[in-house]
């Protein structure tokens, strides 16, 4: 008898079924991943995270030195805006935390707080960090939250830009090491400092546009509950949910090389080039404060605590009376403060603020406004 003969045959009840069954559910499970893919529509990445021109905006009225302008690694909108975000509200935080698994945020945890005609919301850091910018309405005013990493920069923007309203997105290039925004609704987009609040690019900046920063804090979750306990609250997501709790930038914190060209650099002195710094811009001139000065400041006062204290500072001839935080190191102004007319304020490391803004005065170690 040959070996054919002998060979055992593949049928339907040896195992044939249960091989073609395998493979149908095999297709199906692949059709499954591939369908949206497949049958959604066709998203093509502009940037390819190397060279700014591959980025597609105009560049032919750049305002600022194209040396420093430099592409993130990330494509244009590779970081996950957040357009009208989820929300919840402070009892939801406090239950959240109550959990265990599900804790969201603990009370030393930053957030960024805003207050607008009344109502109170903040956006955990933890969380603003995965999309840098946040467009959202915070009593009937259209604003974005906006936050760098590479530079600890958080402020807060009026999405009235020019006449209309706008929606910015990540562009996926950096200006020393800072955030780089654009207009998304509009077919020929402009580029923002975020650090700089104007624009530096595009249709936008051949008029001298400007952005409106509105107030904002930047302060422990357990500080902010207490200022605003009827507080919002960005809320996690199922999408994000295991990635707010990650610290992807805190061996960077921990040390103060920096990823990207800065031009200029402060000269060495007494902080860190990761210094968080509170900035008070004003009509008349604006200072940068170290945390680490006025906690001093505070020490020398007696106004110091353990958890950090208060301290005071004169500005446009009025006192403006600071709030300190040690563990998180964070200064703030409470929002119900009155400040003189125009004042922006803005959170952020002492290099990335001195690097476009070298004629800052600085409030120095001896607690002395430099410049």
């Amino acid at each position: 008898m040959s070996d054919e003969a002998t060979r055992p045959r593949l049928t339907w009840k040896a195992g044939g079924g249960v091989l073609l069954l395998g493979i149908v559910l095999t297709l199906l499970a692949m059709a499954r991943v591939l369908w949206p893919l497949l049958s959604g529509p066709k998203s093509h990445a502009i940037g390819d995270g190397r060279s700014v021109e591959s980025y597609g905006f105009d560049l032919s009225n750049l305002l600022v030195s194209g040396d420093e302008l430099t592409a993130g690694g990330m494509p244009r909108d590779g970081i996950p805006v957040l357009d009208a975000p989820p929300l919840i509200d402070a009892a939801q935080v406090l239950a959240l935390a109550r959990k265990g698994r599900a804790k969201y945020l603990v009370s030393s945890d930053r957030v960024i707080g805003v207050q607008l005609n009344g109502v109170s919301r903040c956006y955990p850091i933890l969380a603003v960090q995965w999309h840098e910018v946040i467009n959202d309405t915070l009593g009937g005013v259209p604003i974005a939250v906006t936050y760098n990493p590479l530079c600890d920069a958080a402020v807060v923007f009026d999405r009235r830009v020019a006449g209309r309203l706008t929606r910015f997105g990540a562009s996926g290039l950096l200006w020393n090491s800072n955030l780089v925004l654009y207009d998304r609704d509009t077919p020929s987009p402009s580029l923002f400092s975020q650090l700089q609040a104007r624009a530096i690019a595009g249709p936008l900046a051949a008029e001298a546009c400007s952005l409106q920063v509105l107030r904002s804090a930047v302060l422990p979750w357990g500080d902010w509950h207490h200022l605003a306990p009827n507080t919002t609250c960005l809320a996690r997501t199922d999408l994000y949910y295991e990635r707010y709790r990650r610290q992807p930038y805190a061996p960077y914190f921990g040390d103060d090389r920096l990823r990207f060209a800065v031009r200029p650099l402060p000269a060495p002195g007494p902080h860190r080039l990761k210094s968080p710094c509170l900035v008070l811009r004003t009509k008349g001139a604006t200072i940068v404060a170290p945390v680490a000065s006025l906690l001093a400041r505070a020490e020398a006062a007696g106004t110091a605590t353990g958890a950090g204290g208060t301290t005071e500072l004169t500005i446009e001839g009025r006192p403006v009376r600071i709030h300190l935080s040690r563990e998180p190191e964070a200064a703030w102004i409470n929002p119900d403060q009155e400040l003189a007319q125009g004042t922006a304020v803005f959170a952020a490391f002492w290099f990335a603020w001195y690097a476009q803004h070298p004629e800052s005065a600085f409030l120095d170690s001896d607690l002395r406004a430099a410049g």
